[in-house]
């Protein structure tokens, strides 16, 4: 007996946030995900994000609606690898600016 199984998968991602001023901030939320199946791993419409405070409170949440997807072709800068010739990975990034009161901590 046998069986196919396949698998979709997040591989990695990062989040930033600059300060704008008036106590508005860029958040990004960068999100990587293999894109070899038919159907690769879903980019979250929304992605959710939390804001926490010092006594790791959330404070907000934050839902970003609009991603931007991009192949992302692999780059090995070693002479002694190469990437195999089926990666594919896929770039998800999502921007919103958000306002976030300051607050003690």
């Amino acid at each position: 007996m046998s069986l196919h199984v396949n698998a979709l998968h997040i591989v990695g991602g990062e989040i930033t946030y600059e300060y704008q001023g008036n106590d508005q901030y860029l958040v990004t939320l960068k999100l990587y995900r293999d894109c070899n199946s038919i159907n690769g791993a879903p980019f979250d419409i929304p992605a959710t994000v939390g804001v926490f405070d010092s006594q790791n409170n959330l404070v907000q949440t934050i839902s970003m609606f609009n991603v931007q997807i991009t192949n992302i072709p692999p780059v090995v800068n070693n002479p002694c690898l190469a990437a195999p010739p089926n990666v594919c990975v896929e770039e998800g990034v999502y921007t919103e600016l958000v306002t976030i009161p300051p607050s003690p901590g």
